[in-house]
């Protein structure tokens, strides 16, 4: 099934998919593409997108978006973890992570110094008591 219909699907998101454009970027670690911060595309256009895409499935034409599988995890409303994001850029999960252990640190260190200031303030009022007696 397809012939000139799958044909001019593939050209037509082949052209507006081209990071030429600005609309998308790619992930090169995962061959994958996101939307990107940097577009000056309006709105409407990834609405007209996704319309072309209805289009593709209502007439059975089968596409390649190498979009994520958290992009259709986000059209579902399903929870997207740090898995997901791994999947799309492995870089990024990594410095998710790295954030992340580097947070739990410093608030670790935090901690520390603020039972640290308690004691000192501890050992300073019992000291002025113990004057005072």
């Amino acid at each position: 099934m397809g012939g000139v219909r799958k044909e001019f699907f593939m050209l037509l998101f082949a052209e507006i998919l081209d990071f030429k454009y600005g609309m998308f970027q790619e992930y090169e670690e995962t061959r994958t593409i996101w939307f990107s911060p940097y577009s000056l595309e309006e709105e409407v256009m990834y609405s007209l997108i996704g319309v072309l895409c209805g289009l593709a499935i209502y007439n059975f034409v089968i596409i390649n978006l190498p979009f994520p599988l958290v992009m259709y995890k986000k059209l579902l409303g399903e929870s997207v973890g740090l898995s997901d994001i791994k999947e799309m850029s492995p870089t990024i999960a990594r410095y998710f992570v790295y954030s992340q252990n580097r947070i739990r640190y410093l608030s670790h260190i935090k901690l520390i110094i603020n039972e640290y200031m308690h004691l000192q303030k501890f050992r300073k009022c019992s000291r002025i008591q113990r004057i005072r007696f």
